[in-house]
């Protein structure tokens, strides 16, 4: 249903929650909703959250001090936990599961039945595919086939195989094919290869930051 902050004020309070008896929508008196929201039935939202402009599918929960930026979509089924940052434009889809402090920047999508453990981000415009866990991204990822895990400085390990990411970039599509990876896997790991590569170039930018200061 679409909403505004001015229609939920209307909704009775119950124990600090504005709640829509016939949706089953439960949104503490603390969340800021800019400009209209479509809420499915049957969420919460809890205390301190900001959502702006945005559809949150049936059947989520969002907890604490979470934001929820506008444009975003948030499927069916989906946790999302406390102090959570989800930029503008991103794409969640249903039953995925974001556990506390995570971050993503904009325009992420992400698959169906996905779960991001603590303190897992995701950067700009990064697609990530159905069935994935990320733990404390990007340092592991479960894939469809194997998973990916860095095993030393700029080493990654993707099943039994174990190279330097330049490696990885410049053989992916070979390697791929000497494990059986249809052309769909193939690029599935392209991309996680793509998001380590990112995550390296980070912390040697940090590195050269810390020499120069």
């Amino acid at each position: 249903m679409e909403i505004t902050q001015e229609i939920v004020r209307s909704w009775p309070i119950i124990y600090g929650y504005h709640i829509h008896e016939k949706a089953n929508i439960k949104i503490h008196q603390s969340v800021l909703i800019k400009n209209n929201c479509s809420i499915g039935e049957n969420c919460t939202i809890d205390h301190g959250c900001i959502i702006d402009h945005c559809v949150i599918s049936n059947d989520c929960s969002i907890e604490a001090d979470s934001t929820i930026a506008k444009h975003c979509f948030v499927g069916k089924h989906c946790q999302i936990g406390l102090c959570c940052k989800i930029g503008e434009g991103c794409s969640i889809r249903d039953h995925c599961t974001i556990l506390d402090g995570c971050f993503f920047g904009l325009d992420c999508s992400v698959g169906e039945n996905c779960t991001f453990k603590m303190g897992s981000k995701m950067l700009d415009g990064y697609v990530l595919d159905d069935n994935c866990t990320i733990n404390h991204s990007p340092l592991y990822i479960q894939g469809s086939r194997h998973t990916c895990l860095w095993t030393g400085p700029n080493e990654l390990a993707i099943g039994c195989e174990r190279h330097d990411i330049e490696h990885w970039k410049a053989n992916f599509t070979k390697i791929g094919k000497l494990n059986d990876y249809t052309p769909e896997q193939i690029d599935e790991y392209k991309r996680y290869i793509d998001l380590f590569a990112i995550d390296t170039s980070i912390t040697r930018n940090k590195k050269k930051r810390q020499i120069i200061y």
